[in-house]
């Protein structure tokens, strides 16, 4: 025992006479040309720092210099510098130093500031021209050319860590700036022929950020070869991680596996200042695929995606054109899509949104598929359709659909007309249950059922008011067969007689109903009236009716006129419902014909 503590005095005796030693062995201007001529050799800029190096024990055995300034002095003294810290520690290998050498194995920056810019000229004050990193790169450049892979000159450079760091970066070019605060992290290149890891975090647009990556050969990307690369970045609007192949300073390009996600699309929208319009209402998103991208395409294939509730697989791609206009395209396969917030009760257009509903500045054509996709008061099985919006509006352009229990096809969606913008709605709609169509096109008069075929094509300009409004205009021709019309018993009202020619009844009896073999509906719609014409009902006890008048889908209320068509021509008695959807009149009349046959 005695042995061991006098071995462990001997140790701290003499780790205690170097410490002592190290200001006689080493002098305050070693330290300085050492620390300064390690830094310009790599760089090729000019270093200065305020006073004289003082030895330093916390966090490690080294020396502590105040306010180093990196400068370019190819753009003048008064420029400003890329990089200036309060403080560096530089922590110092002990056995070169014993002997005068100046050896940095770990660096630590104390409040540094890194101000990056891009001139007008398109050169940046990043881009070393000379020194040992200039001369890595261009060696990297000539293996490149000769088809080698010879080792780089070795320059040591060692770990860093930052301390309450900022970056600003300006762009000349583009009028832009942007910064990041709080930086804290740390920097592990041993020299210039291994990886780089680097990990840390701060705090940019508003937002915490946590990164983590690695690159295997930091010079070859840097000089615009490919490296192995791994990036993953942690923030509350968007985790993001990606492990593949890089190229990001000549000709772009990434390949390898990505997977991301946001709890919200629109604060993460918000964030990198990006106008997705209405689409801001879908919030969590997420994407795990194959990722490839270049300068003008980038690709995400064998993906799967989760929007809202809805999940999807496929691929997607967004371009930018020569004219620097984006456009994302690609197909999509959805299990099911619930567009039911999208769309009021009323019809097409959510009346509580604003418009128009645009992602500006980007195109879109998907081709998509889905099993299902609910649409407000429509629910649309084994879907096949395209999505397209521009400049202009969007569409979603239903090819092919199973609906009601029948088939569909339907176009709908917003475009600028006259400087206006309008909704439309076209369906053809063929053997679907009919029941289900009435309230498609306003309030429920009375309950329709049996097959039906029909064709409707609608628009409004009023987009405020929902679908349904007094601006809504268009056509609506259906082919009803072998159903019931609940509400009203058509030929008893007809066939009543009564002695001064008029018998009033209050309201449809919901017990009682028509039946029909054949029932053809035609609407014309004028600001949300629709003109009842050429309408006629076949019912099953051979009674043949024609009806006109109006009904205001809008505001809920209605005028008909039903009359029998015998074989010499319409017949006397004339059945009028007037009043409101809810609470109508109906009123036999007796006289002469009033019906246009026409």
């Amino acid at each position: 025992m005695k042995r061991i503590v006098t071995a462990i005095v001997a140790v701290l005796i003499i780790g205690a006479g170097v410490l002592a030693a190290i200001p006689f062995v080493v002098s305050s201007n070693t330290v300085r040309t050492g620390i300064t001529s390690k830094i310009e050799a790599f760089t090729g800029r000019k270093v200065t720092f305020q006073g004289n190096p003082s030895l330093s024990f916390n966090p490690f055995l080294g020396f502590e210099i105040s306010d180093l300034v990196l400068v370019d002095l190819s753009r003048g003294e008064a420029d400003t510098p890329l990089l200036r810290v309060e403080k560096v520690k530089a922590q110092l290998d002990i056995i070169p130093l014993l002997s005068g050498k100046i050896e940095v194995t770990e660096y630590q920056f104390l409040r540094p500031r890194f101000e990056l810019k891009t001139f007008t000229d398109g050169s940046k004050n990043w881009e070393f021209d000379k020194g040992g990193f200039n001369e890595a790169i261009q060696a990297t450049i000539t293996n490149r050319a000769n088809q080698t892979d010879d080792l780089l000159p070795e320059t040591k450079i060692g770990g860093l860590e930052i301390i309450n760091g900022i970056m600003i970066y300006d762009d000349e070019i583009a009028g832009t700036s942007e910064t990041v605060t709080s930086i804290n992290g740390k920097f592990l290149w041993p020299n210039t022929n291994s990886d780089i890891n680097i990990s840390g975090n701060g705090i940019w647009r508003g937002e915490g950020i946590t990164t983590l990556s690695n690159l295997k050969d930091p010079i070859k990307i840097l000089s615009g070869g490919e490296s192995q690369a791994f990036v993953e970045i942690n923030s509350q609007p968007l985790k993001f991680k990606f492990d593949g192949q890089a190229n990001m300073f000549a000709d772009l390009f990434v390949k390898g596996d990505l997977a991301a996600n946001t709890p919200s699309i629109s604060r993460l929208a918000e964030v990198l200042k990006f106008d997705i319009g209405e689409f801001s209402s879908f919030e969590n998103w997420s994407a795990v695929g194959k990722f490839e991208s270049t300068a003008n395409s980038t690709v995400l294939s064998d993906a799967t995606f989760n929007i809202g509730d809805s999940s999807a697989s496929g691929v997607v791609r967004v371009s930018t054109d020569e004219l620097g206009k984006s456009k994302l395209d690609g197909t999509l396969a959805f299990e099911e899509i619930d567009l039911a917030d999208y769309f009021n009760s009323t019809g097409l257009t959510n009346s509580n949104k604003n418009k128009p509903n645009l992602i500006n500045g980007l195109n879109v054509d998907l081709r998509i598929s889905s099993q299902s996709i609910n649409i407000g008061q429509i629910n649309l099985d084994n879907v096949a359709a395209a999505i397209n919006i521009d400049n202009e509006g969007w569409i979603l352009d239903i090819g092919d659909a199973s609906a009601f229990n029948g088939k569909m096809v339907a176009k709908l969606g917003e475009r600028i007309s006259e400087n206006k913008q309008q909704a439309f709605l076209d369906i053809s709609a063929s053997d679907v249950d009919a029941e289900n169509i009435a309230g498609l096109f306003g309030k429920k008069l009375v309950g329709i059922s049996g097959k039906t075929s029909f064709i409707a094509n609608v628009r409004t300009n009023k987009l405020t008011d929902g679908f349904i409004n007094s601006g809504l205009n268009g056509t609506f021709t259906g082919d009803f067969n072998s159903g019931d019309i609940t509400g009203v018993n058509l030929p008893k009202l007809m066939t009543q007689k009564t002695e001064e020619g008029q018998l009033e009844i209050d309201g449809f009896d919901e017990t009682t109903s028509t039946s029909f073999d054949e029932m053809k509906i035609k609407l014309f719609l004028n600001n949300g009236i629709a003109a009842v014409t050429q309408s006629t009902i076949q019912t099953t006890n051979n009674m043949s009716l024609q009806a006109i008048g109006d009904i205001n889908l809008y505001e809920g209320s209605l005028d008909l006129q039903f009359q029998e068509i015998g074989e010499d021509g319409p017949k006397e008695n004339r059945l009028i419902i007037n009043g409101s959807t809810i609470n109508p009149s109906v009123t036999l009349q007796s006289g002469p014909t009033s019906v246009n046959q026409n």
